[in-house]
């Protein structure tokens, strides 16, 4: 069974604004205590970055487990928005509840 954690990067991996990416180092702790669990890019920085630039931000040995990017819809800024961009990332992948968690 797939393991995908959907990450945003603005207020989760930095404050707003501050700092960028100062709290990557706690994340990736956890990601080497968790070899199974993927990391597909869910971030508005998507948007700006191609897949490899945004690996680039992580240290070499976890760069392998950023495998994705969810799509961009038109309507992800609205409410539920960004699980409408996990749900259709899941359906283009073939994946459901029964091959994978997230």
């Amino acid at each position: 069974m797939r393991k995908i954690i959907f990450l945003d990067f603005d207020g989760v991996l930095h404050p707003d604004g501050v700092a960028k990416f100062s709290r990557l180092p706690i994340l990736e702790r956890f990601l080497l205590e968790m070899p199974d669990a993927e990391v597909v890019v869910s971030s508005t920085w998507r948007e700006d970055h191609t897949l490899d630039q945004l690996r680039d931000f992580f240290s070499p040995p976890l760069r392998s487990r950023i495998t994705g990017v969810t799509p961009s819809l038109d309507d992800g800024y609205d409410l539920g928005g960004r699980q409408s961009e996990i749900l259709t990332y899941l359906a283009n992948e073939g994946l459901s509840d029964t091959n994978c968690c997230w």
